[in-house]
């Protein structure tokens, strides 16, 4: 298959939108739950919608950008590293009650699903990328409430209550709620939505992507979207220090 090199600037846009979001909410959580800033609590209510939202969008994106790669298990096994390293460090931050751990965040979701993506990547060529994407978008649906304990069939499909009751299978979904959590993000239902990307990354593969998603905008936010990982790695401890020094001014 011919590989296609123009830059999708529309992509690097819109992860950056994404990504200045969570940066946002993240800033709104710190002040409200750590620092116990209560301006923060109005905004943090009005974002909180939208956050599954952009979380769901940069995913999406991310199941395109690993198509243009040209090793993905490399990328797969670096990120893996670099979510096992956060969670590391936000259990020691646990530890101190700044925060409560990354078990399975979007680092690890991301650094999965790109293995998987590496794993079967023959397999995936050779799919039609239009009725793979529209299924996996399909799947996406129906998983979505399954850490809730149900799949959505048309009506709601219970799924037994002792799945939930391990410590042990929330990676997939089935979460004991006992276990506390933050940017939790299971394989299902989200690694299906990464697969949409995927199949729907077919066609940037191919250079068969709208003529307008290739034009240069808002660099701004392409910038930020370039540099994505980073920015995720850096704005917390980076939040947690300004609103740490706010406090002292204050």
């Amino acid at each position: 298959m011919e590989s296609y090199n123009k830059r999708i600037h529309l992509i690097d846009e819109v992860r950056g939108l994404c990504v200045f979001c969570m940066v946002v909410f993240h800033a709104l959580y710190t002040a409200f739950y750590i620092f116990d800033f209560t301006f923060a609590k109005k905004w943090i209510e009005l974002f909180t919608p939208a956050e599954p939202f952009f979380a769901g969008v940069f995913i999406f994106i991310s199941g395109i950008c690993v198509q243009l790669s040209k090793n993905a298990f490399r990328r797969g096994l670096i990120l893996l590293a670099t979510a096992m390293g956060l969670t590391g460090v936000m259990v020691l931050a646990t530890l101190i009650d700044i925060h409560e751990p990354i078990w399975f965040g979007v680092l690890h979701l991301l650094a999965v699903s790109m293995l998987l993506f590496a794993a079967l990547r023959k397999f995936i060529d050779k799919c039609p990328p239009f009725f793979m994407a529209i299924l996996m978008a399909v799947l996406f649906l129906i998983a979505y409430r399954i850490e809730l304990g149900y799949l959505l069939l048309f009506q709601k499909v219970q799924l037994p209550e002792q799945w939930y009751s391990t410590s042990f299978l929330f990676p997939i979904g089935l979460v004991n709620y006992q276990l506390r959590f933050s940017d939790y993000f299971p394989i299902f239902p989200w690694t299906f939505l990464f697969f949409t990307g995927v199949f729907t990354g077919a066609y940037a593969k191919r250079g068969r992507f709208p003529e307008f998603m290739y034009k240069s905008r808002i660099k701004g936010l392409s910038f930020i979207g370039r540099y994505a990982l980073l920015i995720y790695l850096l704005h917390q401890p980076c939040i947690y220090l300004l609103f740490l020094l706010i406090g002292k001014v204050v």
